[in-house]
């Protein structure tokens, strides 16, 4: 079974891998994370950023507009040459992921992107984490139960599931997730936003969850 990853912080506004907390970010890297391409070019152009890093911030510029859905600042980078095949590409995203992999949360516009910019193609242990995740996200428990994993699930991969479980507001949705993506020797879910759970179906859900996390990751 794949290496379990450390906990992913299940927030629309995650800090990345190698963020100071409070730590002054660049215009670039900014831009990057909100979306505005605009800003990405106008620097990238200026020759004041590097496309493929960040002066203090693990992972790439492609990693992170592929990580929050940015199709429009993906498509600048590439412009601007990005490197699509760097190892750093694989920062925020589950173990075995890379970057077409991050984008096919996303629909298909940026992984189309990537794969005419020759970016390796989605991993057979994304594609298999994928099922589960997109079933997920479409609010389908049918689909969450169907989903198997041959070679395990990650700590991150049942994470983001999950968040999408609850975001599709559907208590049925968030039990299959746990149920089909738990794994009996080590907690999958640790770190839940409980209190988004705002009626009690969804809170005995999430209760589960919260049985079964880590003590030092609950809130």
């Amino acid at each position: 079974m794949r290496q379990l990853l450390a906990v992913l912080i299940l927030s629309t506004s995650f800090t990345a891998r190698g963020e100071s907390i409070g730590r002054r970010r660049s215009p670039f890297e900014e831009a990057v994370d909100t979306g505005d391409a605009a800003a990405v070019r106008r620097e990238l152009k200026a020759g004041v950023a590097d496309v493929n890093r960040f002066n203090h911030l693990a992972g790439t510029p492609l990693a992170l507009a592929v990580r929050r859905g940015h199709a429009k600042v993906v498509a600048v980078l590439l412009e601007f040459k990005a490197d699509v095949t760097a190892p750093e590409n694989a920062e925020f995203f589950p173990d075995g992921w890379n970057l077409r992999c991050g984008a096919r949360l996303h629909g298909t516009a940026m992984d189309a992107m990537l794969a005419k910019a020759k970016a390796p193609p989605p991993t057979a242990v994304c594609l298999a984490d994928l099922k589960l995740i997109l079933a997920a996200k479409k609010g389908s428990e049918r689909e969450v139960r169907a989903a198997k994993f041959p070679d395990g699930l990650s700590l991150a991969a049942a994470g983001l599931a999950l968040q999408y479980a609850v975001a599709s507001e559907k208590p049925a949705v968030v039990t299959a997730v746990i149920e089909v993506s738990g794994n009996p020797r080590l907690p999958e879910h640790a770190n839940v936003p409980f209190r988004l759970a705002g009626d009690p179906e969804m809170r005995r859900a999430l209760g589960e969850v919260e049985r079964r996390g880590l003590p030092e990751f609950v809130e």
